[in-house]
């Protein structure tokens, strides 16, 4: 009896941690840090997904230092990008009232979370891809601490 109930709040626990839906940048690291870790991004993605030919629909608010350098930054090199925002819904170039996400677009969300004292994780999700990377800080430095992660 004891076994299936542990078995039962271990599954109760799991589901948990697979429904958690949180997504944005947890961390308190400075912008300058943060525009370090969007210029390691920008190299990724022309690796995987051209500029000028890629529509990201980015599925969370970018309102933290991070992804609004993210979004400028694609922006700038081409990217498009389909933004929700809060209380307002997507925003394209139509009225909010008729802005849908747009289908051809690829489902983009970013996580970076600390993970120990001076240590920083980004994840990356398109679609049902995955690219993450672990990083440092050294003073005023974000250095890697290993190669870039797909997930297919």
């Amino acid at each position: 009896m004891k076994k299936l109930l542990a078995a039962i709040l271990m599954c109760i626990g799991l589901a948990g941690c697979v429904t958690a839906d949180q997504y944005g940048n947890f961390t308190d690291t400075a912008p300058e840090l943060n525009q370090q870790m969007v210029d390691d991004v920008m190299k990724i993605m022309a690796t995987f997904y051209p500029p000028a030919t890629t529509r990201l629909n980015l599925q969370q608010p970018a309102m933290d230092s991070f992804g609004a350098n993210l979004v400028r930054n694609l922006r700038a090199k081409g990217y498009a990008i389909n933004e929700v925002q809060p209380n307002k819904g997507w925003v394209w170039s139509r009225p909010v009232e008729e802005s849908k996400p747009n289908e051809a677009g690829i489902a983009f969300r970013y996580n970076v979370a600390q993970t120990g004292e001076g240590e920083t994780a980004l994840v990356l999700r398109f679609g049902r891809h995955a690219f993450s990377r672990s990083y440092t800080v050294k003073g005023t430095k974000l250095e890697p601490t290993g190669y870039w992660v797909r997930k297919e």
